[in-house]
């Protein structure tokens, strides 16, 4: 009688029935599942967090570039400039009539438009418009730096004569500002420059010459 044998059977092995350790699809599922909705609530939570600053610097610097551009507009527009210091007449003899510039903390002018004084100064981390005199407004708080430098330029009748300085060419803004806005620190530096459209100290197109500013005190 023959006897078929499976090749490369080995009568010592012997199989179990038993299952074999590790995890089975349904644990896997669930722990895909565990993985996924933790790293989507830290996705949340940084998303939330960034929008939260974003905001944050967006209120910031627009309250800040209002307040630079309300500047710049009238500075480009005004009649007449000075810096905010007490002595105008130290200033026209000592940097204008010289060609220097000068930085302060302010900026004085004379604004057509409605033909009223403006005065814009730093003052206890706030800057601060008063119109003809009048009690000031804060324009922009939490202001950490505010610098106005103006630069004096020369007339076509000055230059064809070789006279002084008798105009204020350019004058820059710098600002820094910073807050805790939803318990987030934020801070903010903004510049800008504006040339003056009506060009001159004195002369027959200012209604206010400087030296009129000056015998007035209207500043």
């Amino acid at each position: 009688m023959n006897h078929h044998r499976t090749k490369n059977f080995d009568p010592r092995v012997h199989f179990s029935t038993r299952p074999m350790g590790g995890m089975t699809l349904v644990e896997v599922l669930l722990a895909l599942s565990i993985t996924a909705v933790l790293m989507l609530a830290i996705v949340i939570a940084l998303r939330a967090g960034i929008q939260t600053i974003n905001v944050n610097q967006d209120t910031l610097a627009s309250r800040s570039r209002i307040a630079l551009n309300r500047m710049l507009d009238q500075i480009r527009t005004a009649q007449a400039h000075a810096p905010y210091i007490s002595n105008v007449t130290a200033y026209t003899t000592g940097y204008i009539k010289t060609g220097k510039e000068y930085t302060n903390i302010g900026v004085k002018l004379i604004d057509p438009r409605d033909n009223a004084d403006y005065v814009y100064y730093l003052d206890a981390g706030q800057i601060k418009v008063t119109r003809n005199g009048s009690a000031p407004v804060s324009l922009l708080d939490g202001v950490t730096a505010f610098q106005v430098t103006l630069w004096p330029g020369k007339s076509p009748a000055s230059r064809a004569s070789g006279g002084n300085y008798d105009q204020t060419r350019l004058v820059t803004i710098t600002l820094s500002a910073s807050g805790n806005e939803s318990g987030k620190p934020v801070a903010i530096a903004v510049s800008g420059s504006a040339v003056p459209r009506i060009n001159s100290w004195s002369g027959s197109q200012l209604s206010y010459p400087i030296d009129t500013i000056i015998a007035e005190n209207r500043y």
